[in-house]
């Protein structure tokens, strides 16, 4: 991946006094905004990843000379890495609670739970597989539902 530096001085898409002006907030702004982070994801680097991908979203988005005429761009920034903290949490925990299901399924059990199965398990059951990522519903899909072995 490239460093931070050498996005700056590659760009030509953006004037010199945006690169100044960002590089300025970044500077002033990067560590307070990894603690921030590593306060609410508790790991060092998804909060350093966090913080990062904020920066390269603005800087990608063009939102530069935006960010430069707000009064108050710390709470700014403060708020897009909590919020963007919380996705990533929200997403790790929906992915856990997949494995979770998936590991708990067994051969013989079926996929869809009978008709006097508590209500609320199926429901929590069909949101977890509708908001699997692609490459694991595919898997699911193929070894639950249409019970495909793995090849060994």
């Amino acid at each position: 991946m490239r460093d931070k530096g050498e996005i700056l001085q590659n760009d030509q898409r953006i004037p010199d006094r945006l690169k100044n002006g960002f590089e300025r907030i970044y500077k002033e702004h990067l560590q307070v905004l990894c603690i921030a982070a590593y306060k609410i994801v508790r790991d060092k680097e998804k909060a350093k990843d966090c913080v990062q991908d904020l920066f390269m979203e603005l800087w990608d988005g063009n939102k530069i000379s935006r960010l430069l005429e707000m009064e108050d761009a710390g709470a700014y920034l403060f708020t897009c890495v909590r919020h963007k903290c919380y996705r990533l949490l929200s997403l790790e925990n929906r992915q856990g609670k997949v494995n979770d299901l998936l590991s708990g399924l067994q051969q013989d059990t079926p996929v869809l739970p009978e008709k006097e199965e508590d209500p609320r398990k199926t429901a929590v059951l069909m949101d977890a597989v509708q908001n699997m990522p692609p490459q694991p519903y595919k898997a699911f899909q193929l070894h639950v539902i249409e019970g495909k072995k793995e090849k060994k």
